[in-house]
């Protein structure tokens, strides 16, 4: 389901950069719905700052793109995000 991407990189000062702290995050995590409840926070939380949201408690799991406010460019803005 998740293929392993590219080797995990640090920051400017040497601290795990944000793609290899979830990718520590997925590697450790028990089992598939765990990494599922972890993608599905990452993506509420970009899609809330997206939306100029300050809580990704603002947003649905379960709500259409669309109805929450998304449009082309937004969609892009979080594509890019990912």
């Amino acid at each position: 389901l998740v293929r392993r991407g590219p080797a995990a990189t640090t920051g400017a000062k040497g601290t795990p950069s944000a793609a290899a702290a979830l990718r520590h995050r997925l590697d450790t995590a028990a089992d598939a719905p765990e990494r599922e409840l972890i993608l599905r926070e990452l993506v509420l939380a970009q899609a809330a700052e997206v939306l100029g949201h300050t809580d990704s408690g603002a947003l649905s799991a379960t709500a259409p793109f669309l109805s929450v406010g998304f449009d082309s460019l937004t969609a892009v803005e979080l594509r890019n995000r990912l």
